[in-house]
């Protein structure tokens, strides 16, 4: 399950726990006891994660990555923005973890960012610490031409994510998920 706070922006908060071992769970690849995962969720509901505002605690299906990715990804998960106007993709770019922002997707914390061509779902260039690179930091695979995979199932999921959520403009951001496909995440006004 994944744990996140709901107002929290960048990833920050997040716990992923992929298992229990007796009274133990497995959480971001260490062992942590019943009551620090509640102390974690503790720590959501009293704001620490949105400037000491209350918050609530989500709960979410872990997503696994899908394989198809991991030339890209070697952890976390990769999402792709599509940013949508009036239930039409109109850019597109994907975020993809590195060492540096410690699996997480967000270009803040380290992550590479690349352009996506709308009509062809291949990556055009990328961007990392604000330099441009033509490989992955971490893997050395060219990113340049990397086909995501079920581009045309993302674009639409995204558009009809858009529509439904009342925005006129909106970024949808998706996982591509091994077991279900791409799953939307969150939808960005």
């Amino acid at each position: 399950v994944a744990i996140k706070p709901a107002s929290a922006y960048g990833g920050e908060g997040i716990v992923l726990v992929r298992g229990r071992r007796g009274d133990m769970f497995l959480v971001n690849g260490h062992v942590e006891t019943r009551e620090h995962v509640l102390k974690h969720i503790q720590r959501i509901v009293d704001g620490e994660f949105h400037d000491g505002r209350p918050d609530v605690a989500i709960l979410e299906e872990l997503l696994d990555p899908d394989p198809r990715l991991k030339p890209l990804t070697p952890e976390g998960a990769a999402d792709v923005r599509i940013v949508c106007l009036l239930g039409h993709p109109v850019m597109a770019m994907a975020r993809f973890p590195t060492k540096l922002s410690r699996g997480r997707a967000n270009l803040h914390a380290g992550a590479m960012g690349a352009g996506i061509d709308l009509s062809s779902g291949r990556l055009t260039s990328a961007v990392w610490n604000g330099v441009r690179v033509d490989v992955h930091p971490d893997t050395g695979v060219r990113i340049e031409g990397f086909l995501i995979p079920q581009w045309r199932d993302i674009l639409e999921i995204a558009s009809e994510a858009q529509v439904a959520s009342g925005l006129g403009f909106a970024g949808v951001d998706i996982v591509l998920d091994a077991r279900h496909g791409p799953v939307v995440l969150e939808i960005n006004r």
